[in-house]
């Protein structure tokens, strides 16, 4: 459930910067980050372990252990989602530079974006941490250092790597038999112009990621991982009250498709038979959707009656049409309408959260000097 959780909430925040890669270089990244979730939650587990096995502390240092190990589990998340993020943020970066430059390049060997991988790696390793990989503490006030364009040695190191990457894939393509090809080669002055513009706003969107999501995301998770560890205590009456809110839920969505309908159809719901219709409506939805994992949030409260609506004006032609359905006594087509309810409801279109948007947003922005114009891209 930990790694469930991690790894749902990081590639949420993470697939809009994998988004205009290549499929090699995408898939290389999510397996190497599915590794380092794993070891991830190896630690964690440990941390929340550590505590309450040691049946020879007492009740005060359990509880000094316990808030120790929720210091060092918010230490080791942040410093996994930012050094992460810094990862692939570079990756898209050079794949940027890539498409702009090296348009007729070969794509990458799984040998050359291994190197590309342990060269950042190595970047964004203080000199000196060695094997103190998970030294959460030292990983956080480098990433810190960096977002804050403090670490002028890395500013220049990341350039350099990013130009000698970039450089390397530029080649001749083949020539077509009898065709003469001309090919411009963007000089040196313009790939190192173009690399300073996305260094600057790789700085700027890390050093807001690094202040800001990271830690809500490391706050998001934690909140997930105490809800794991009290479940086995949840009363045996929890699932009844669970199950009753879930009810309660469908019918103010019944409700509120019903009285649409009756506003639209110009009928005052307190003279026609709204109640009746909703009684025998919610037990016909209820009795497809009981036992079902679905969740009703605000902008299902909000969306669901109006989708749905649209659906039933569509088969049967009018609002006044899908009444008069609903008042003739015995009618099977209620049946129907409890169906499409049902996969309205467990069918709803996720939305970008903030954080994916701002993301999404950046990497346009980032992607914006690789765009084809039609003069040569290097032109100063």
């Amino acid at each position: 459930m930990v790694e469930d959780i991690i790894t749902k909430e990081f590639f949420k925040i993470t697939e809009p910067l994998m988004d205009s890669m290549t499929k090699s270089e995408s898939d290389l990244l999510r397996a190497d980050t599915v590794v380092q979730i794993a070891e991830l939650t190896q630690l964690i587990v440990r941390e929340c372990l550590g505590a309450k096995n040691n049946s020879t502390l007492t009740t005060e240092e359990v509880e000094a252990e316990i808030k120790l190990g929720e210091k060092n589990k918010c230490g080791k998340i942040k410093a996994f989602l930012t050094r992460r993020v810094a990862k692939l943020t570079i990756h898209r970066m050079l794949s940027g530079l890539k498409k702009t430059f090296c348009p007729g390049a070969r794509a990458s060997s799984l040998i050359s974006m291994r190197a590309f991988d342990n060269d950042i790696e190595e970047l964004l390793m203080e000199e000196g941490d060695g094997d103190h990989d998970w030294n959460e503490v030292c990983v956080d006030q480098r990433m810190k250092d960096i977002s804050l364009g403090k670490d002028h040695v890395f500013e220049m190191d990341l350039k350099e790597l990013l130009y000698a990457h970039t450089t390397r894939e530029m080649s001749i393509p083949e020539s077509t038999p009898g065709v003469t090809e001309i090919l411009e080669t963007p000089p040196p002055e313009a790939v190192k112009s173009a690399i300073t513009r996305q260094v600057r706003r790789f700085l700027g969107v890390f050093g807001w990621f690094v202040n800001n999501e990271a830690v809500t995301q490391t706050e998001r998770m934690i909140s997930a991982f105490e809800e794991i560890e009290v479940r086995p205590i949840i009363t045996e009456e929890a699932p009844v009250s669970v199950s009753l809110k879930a009810k309660m839920n469908v019918k103010v969505l019944v409700q509120k498709l019903i009285t649409r309908l009756f506003k639209n159809a110009k009928v005052n719901h307190n003279v026609g038979n709204s109640v009746g219709i909703v009684e025998s409506l919610l037990e016909k939805v209820w009795a497809k959707v009981e036992g079902e994992s679905f969740t009703v949030t605000p902008d299902t409260f909000r969306t669901l009656d109006k989708v749905v609506y649209k659906d039933l004006v569509r088969i049967w032609g009018s609002a006044e049409s899908v009444l008069v359905m609903f008042n003739m006594a015995g009618s099977s087509d209620e049946n129907c309408v409890a169906s499409i309810i049902k996969a309205r409801l467990m069918r709803q279109p996720k939305k970008r959260r903030a954080v994916c948007k701002f993301f999404h947003s950046a990497g346009k922005a980032m992607s914006k000097p690789f765009r084809r114009s039609s003069e040569p891209v290097w032109v100063l």
